[in-house]
Parts: C-alpha cells; structure tokens; sequence
C-alpha cells in the first residue's frame, strides 16, 4: 500500500501543472510509495483532456475555489498520508522523500511544513509566493496524516478564492497537534508576469475577495486573527488595505522599482486601483 497521495488543486494553469508533474517524475523516492491525484476546479485549458490522455488519476469539479478542490482530491483517495501543493509550484528533488521519511520513521511526525522558496527575480507586476523558516502556513507545502485532516474538518469550502483558507486550516490543524518543520521538503515558487490590463481591470473584483476572505477569517478566529493579519479586527486590516496599501505592496521592493520603471510604473497603477477598490468598499461597508 502506498503511503503519501501528492493533491494537486489545478484551475486553468496546465502549463504550470505539467512543469509541475514533470518534477513529480524526477522525485527521488520510488513511486512505490506514493501516488498523485490532480483535483481540477472546472479548468476550461484543455486541462481535464490532458490529464485523461496522460493517464494521471484526478477528480474534477464545477469552480468552486481551492479549499472545495482540495477537499475532492483528498476524498478520492485512501493513503493515511496527504501532501498538498500547489500546481504554480515545483517540489524539489527529495521533497516526497523527505515527507516519506518523516512519516514512516520513530518521529512521530503526524503534520509538517516546510519553505517555499521564491526561485527568478521578484519584479514589480509579478506573482510569487515564498517563506523560509517555521509558520508558514501555507498549502502549496503541507503534509497532514488522513485521519487528522479530517479531524480538522478538512479545508473550509466558504472560502471560495486562494484567500486565507490556508490560515483557517492551519490554525485548526495546530490545535489539534504540532505542525513540524522538516528538513529538505521544500518546493520552489517560480516568479511569472502578470497581465497588466487583466489585473487592472480585475482591481475591483480582486478587492472583493480580500474583504470577503479578510471577513470570514475573523468570524472564525475572532481570537488568533492577529496572529496571522498583525491586524486585530477584518476592519482594521481592511482600513490598512484602503490607506496603505501603495506603500506596502506598490513600493515593497524598491530596487525593482527602478531598475524596471515601465513595469513598475504599471504596477503602482494596479495598487493605486486596488487600493481605491479598497477604500470604495469600506465606505460602502461591504462584507462579501
């Protein structure tokens, strides 16, 4: 029987997925101990055919958000361990061996965390994710034991964007248990452009995920919220988004701003509209 299940929630991204996959091919441990299961939230890229020619397991879904994806992917499958990630990602080499090890051994390791490392240079207009040391908290790398991720009441599906769903479980999962940091299971999150007429035009619907996301973070952990926001209250944190939010994101990397000014021009552009987005919805009161 296999021990680790690799879940994949995927929307519209296979070209992301398949440099994704590819890693998967390269791990280190034997495929003996590990299988994958694609969890595809309604992606209309050819996605599911791709999957279905290459014989890789997967569930698909109408959209639903990642929290409901990750859910399906989980359920179908029946290996006591799960290891999420996310499909912009690419583990490295000993990633499974390393959550394999961890959990097979006398550690007694039952959930464990560890980087992700922003890989390419983090310029203005771009997306990335990265956080090296404890507390992350974030799903692109995350191993849970089965019957603990169910214990938890798996990831919460009211959280419909890739927006603070990773907190919520988090902070449930580390009631329940330590939430280890392991050694050499870490995956990188390459740098990619972003859109720039796409993303302007998507300021207001972006801002709208926040203040629903920043809300029902704190409706369920009115308590651990500034832990994780360094804010006390969804409104505090929300006021901070509508007056800050050019300083804290457009200028957050200032060299970049000047060794690129026609991107970073466009990016403070996009800030300037998501802060305004912001600031228009907390005027309004609006809570999603």
């Amino acid at each position: 029987m296999k021990t680790i299940t690799v879940i994949i929630p995927t929307f519209n991204r296979l070209q992301k997925l398949k440099q994704l996959l590819g890693s998967l091919d390269r791990q280190t441990l034997s495929k003996e101990h590990f299988s994958v299961m694609v969890a595809d939230d309604g992606s209309v890229d050819g996605t599911v055919e791709y999957l279905g020619a290459a014989g890789i397991p997967f569930v698909t879904q109408p959209h639903r958000g990642p929290a409901a994806a990750r859910n399906a992917g989980a359920a179908g499958v029946s290996t006591p361990f799960l290891l999420f990630v996310d499909d912009d990602a690419v583990p490295r080499k000993d990633w499974i061996k390393a959550a394999y090890d961890a959990v097979v051994g006398t550690k007694g390791v039952l959930a464990a965390e560890e980087d992700v490392i922003r890989t390419g240079e983090n310029l203005p207009l771009s997306h990335s994710v990265g956080h090296q040391g404890p507390g992350g908290m974030l799903t692109c790398n995350l191993l849970v034991l089965r019957e603990l991720f169910e214990r938890a009441g798996r990831f919460n599906e009211r959280f419909l964007y890739p927006m603070n769903e990773d907190f919520d479980f988090f902070l449930r999962l580390k009631a329940l248990t330590p939430v280890h940091y392991l050694a050499n299971m870490a995956v990188e999150h390459p740098v990619y452009p972003l859109p720039f007429f796409r993303t302007l035009v998507d300021s207001m619907a972006y801002a709208r995920r926040r203040v629903y996301s920043e809300h029902l973070l704190y409706e369920l952990h009115p308590q651990e919220f500034r832990q994780v926001k360094a804010a006390p209250t969804a409104k505090a944190s929300i006021r901070r988004l509508s007056t800050r939010y050019i300083i804290s994101n457009g200028f957050a990397n200032k060299k970049a701003l000047f060794k690129r000014p026609v991107s970073g021009a466009l990016w403070l552009a996009v800030c300037a509209a998501r802060q305004a987005s912001f600031l228009f919805l907390r005027v309004r009161g609006y809570r999603g």
